[in-house]
């Protein structure tokens, strides 16, 4: 609903900037224009429920009063009714249009607090969750997709709470789209086309394994076991223990499976191996990988993402 009312209140004073320049080019025409100006934004408002509402239908009344004899007080009363209804009405602009103003200002810093808040939270999915961020496009599986990411990552949950108490769907909606894009657009988070094409390759090979990556995962004896892939199936020997290798990498939290494959790239053929690697320099081998993958990465992976995986493996 905020969004919504940001847009009419803000269409609204420019429309009224037309209806001011006639004070001067065409007075004559000014305190009708106005009029209809007071009437056609009640009626663009009045789904909104906005306590405007009732000033603007307010301010109709006292305006169409002047042809009765009605002049407001704030008015110096004139022999000619065409002026005074003139003053009438850019007295009631002036107090309407402040009050349009007001009430946009209070409706941009709402929207601002909750887009803060969105914001923060998705910087804080980029840590400790990566993968909800992986493919993402701005659209509505997007928004379902970092929406369940807020409410299921810990830290997040309380930003996810108090968005859902206190934004409407269509807003929450909105200013996820928002944030998305831009985080998207300034951080180049991911080409999404290369890590597609890398996952999409993984899962057919997966899929021509005839197991799941949980069960890969438990696979014991892998150089045995890559020598029957490779055997059984059109996999070689470097495709096959790459598949592996992700199966195993895939069981760290915020792991996802292109993730995982840039890992191995990286020379972490197990979870061991992994312990024992210096986040620092691990993760400027990642991000080489990933340019050389066509895969652009600049916050989304950072040095405390490769750190939180060490960690999982060291505890």
């Amino acid at each position: 609903m905020l969004a919504l009312i940001k847009e009419k209140l803000q269409a609204a004073l420019d429309s009224l900037k037309t209806v001011s320049g006639l004070y001067l080019s065409e007075p004559y025409r000014f305190p009708a224009a106005y009029v209809d100006w007071l009437q056609q934004t009640s009626k663009e408002i009045e789904g909104l429920r906005d306590p405007l509402i009732g000033v603007l239908q307010s301010e109709q009344a006292k305006v169409a009063a002047v042809s009765d004899g009605l002049i407001p007080v704030e008015i110096t009363a004139n022999k000619s009714l065409r002026k005074t209804q003139r003053a009438a009405a850019a007295q009631s602009m002036g107090v309407v249009s402040q009050l349009l103003f007001e009430r946009l200002t209070v409706a941009e810093q709402q929207m601002d607090d909750y887009r803060d808040k969105i914001s923060q939270a998705i910087a804080a999915l980029a840590i400790r969750k990566p993968d909800s961020l992986e493919l993402l496009e701005v659209d509505y599986a997007g928004r379902v997709k970092i929406w369940r990411a807020l409410q299921e990552v810990p830290e997040t949950q309380p930003v996810y709470h108090y968005l859902s108490s206190r934004l409407t769907l269509s807003d929450r909606d909105y200013l996820i789209n928002e944030v998305l894009f831009n985080y998207l657009e300034n951080n180049r988070v991911v080409s999404a086309t290369a890590l597609e094409q890398i996952k999409q390759r993984l899962e057919q090979q997966q899929a021509e394994v005839g197991k799941d990556w949980a069960e890969l995962a438990q696979l014991k004896n892998l150089k045995r076991v890559r020598c029957e892939l490779t055997h059984d199936t059109s996999l070689s020997d470097e495709q096959a223990h790459s598949l592996l290798v992700v199966a195993q990498l895939q069981q760290l939290e915020g792991c996802g499976l292109a993730w995982a494959y840039l890992l191995s790239l990286s020379g972490v053929d197990t979870l061991k191996e992994l312990a024992t690697r210096n986040p620092e320099n691990l993760h400027q081998r990642l991000l080489h990988e990933a340019e050389q993958q066509g895969v652009f990465v600049d916050e989304l992976v950072d040095l405390t993402v490769i750190s939180n995986w060490t960690a999982q493996v060291e505890s």
